[in-house]
């Protein structure tokens, strides 16, 4: 974890002492808050939050703190709300307000705009799966239109939609092939549009990963 940690403060070396101190807080919150969930397949969850924060300013060189403290935090409310409401006292309105509110007071309204942007909304959970990976394709479509969520969600979508090929398990590949696959025009198309602060060279590679997940994601449904 530590090489992961520093891998993304190696690329905010000239942030000021405030964004500087604001950045360790976020980051040391994330580790709390997910230190102890359920690992991913390709390791622990913590280690996922500190890639896609690391991405957003190493490889896609975005310098913006608030964006790379949203990206430490794409997951916090989503996931561990309740530890969230916990820490900011509990409260009569839900978990998920109150945890966005203690974000916004700790980290200010950018962040939380963006948190709020990238968390499913509840009623995802109570869809069927065909119904919810369309309402999420357009959640993803609509909260993109938003140039500093784009760059968390790119990163967050890097990490999870573009190595389909690694899953050993062959049900949750094709589950996730079906949940991803319109993803790939939806992320192709808005990283081409201009005012996306991402130098060329790197388009050009995140487009390639892009096609070749999208191809596989289709073999793989086809092979059903």
């Amino acid at each position: 974890m530590q090489n992961l940690i520093n891998n993304l403060l190696s690329g905010l070396k000239n942030i000021d002492s405030k964004e500087k101190e604001k950045l360790e807080e976020a980051l040391q919150l994330s580790i709390n808050l997910h230190s102890q969930q359920k690992a991913r397949p390709d390791g622990p969850y913590v280690h996922h939050i500190l890639r896609v924060a690391g991405r957003i300013a190493n490889y896609f060189e975005i310098k913006e703190v608030a964006i790379i403290i949203a990206a430490l935090l794409h997951d916090a409310v989503e996931d561990q709300s309740a530890q969230l409401q916990e820490m900011a006292g509990g409260g009569d309105i839900s978990a998920h307000e109150t945890a966005l509110q203690h974000i916004n007071d700790k980290f200010g309204e950018k962040v939380a705009g963006i948190v709020a942007s990238v968390t499913n909304p509840i009623h995802f959970d109570s869809l069927d799966t065909d119904e919810k990976n369309r309402q999420y394709a357009a959640h993803v479509a609509e909260m993109i239109n938003d140039r500093d969520v784009f760059y968390v969600k790119l990163s967050d979508f890097s990490d999870n939609g573009l190595n389909l090929n690694d899953l050993r398990d062959k049900q949750q590949r094709l589950n996730l092939a079906k949940k991803y696959l319109p993803l790939y025009t939806i992320f192709l198309h808005r990283l081409r549009q201009p005012d996306i602060e991402i130098k060329n060279n790197v388009k050009s590679e995140i487009s390639g990963k892009l096609l070749d997940a999208k191809l596989f994601a289709e073999m793989v449904i086809a092979s059903q």
